[in-house]
This record gives structure tokens, C-alpha cells and sequence, in this order.
């Protein structure tokens, strides 16, 4: 699942594809963009879904395996 890539061009009949798609930001690299939809969806659905934290609040969370992305991203 996790990807990324340049679309160069499609065929003059296609309207529409079978992947969900995003316009990367100049800043962030292929690479970087490979891994955010699944490291920071499950960060957001940990924190947002599981925690059920609010934007403001100030909550301690503790990180029990913070060397792999989803981690690193909570912390």
C-alpha cells in the first residue's frame, strides 16, 4: 500500500483511475509521500478514534514502540 510516484500522461480516453490520488507538495519527497497515508492515518485514528482526543486538549500519551513510523509519528 505504500507508494508513490509522477504520473506522466494517460490516454486520451481516460477520465478517471482506480487509486485514490494526491498532489504531493513540492517539499515533500517520494519517499516521504509513500508513507503517510498508512503511518499518519493510524496515528490519527490511535489518537483521534481509540484516544478520543480533542484539538486543545493536553493529554500524556504513552509510546510503547516509538522505533517505527506510527511512533515516531504520535510522539
Amino acid at each position: 500500500m505504500e507508494f508513490s510516484g509522477t504520473v506522466l500522461e494517460t490516454g486520451t480516453d481516460v477520465s478517471t483511475v482506480k487509486e485514490d490520488l494526491w498532489q504531493i507538495p513540492k517539499k515533500v519527497s517520494l519517499q516521504e509521500a509513500a508513507v503517510l497515508p498508512i503511518t499518519y492515518g493510524t496515528a490519527i485514528f490511535a489518537l483521534e478514534h481509540r484516544a478520543h482526543s480533542q484539538p486543545g486538549e493536553i493529554e500524556i500519551v504513552l509510546v510503547m514502540a516509538a522505533a517505527g513510523a506510527t511512533g515516531l509519528v504520535v510522539m
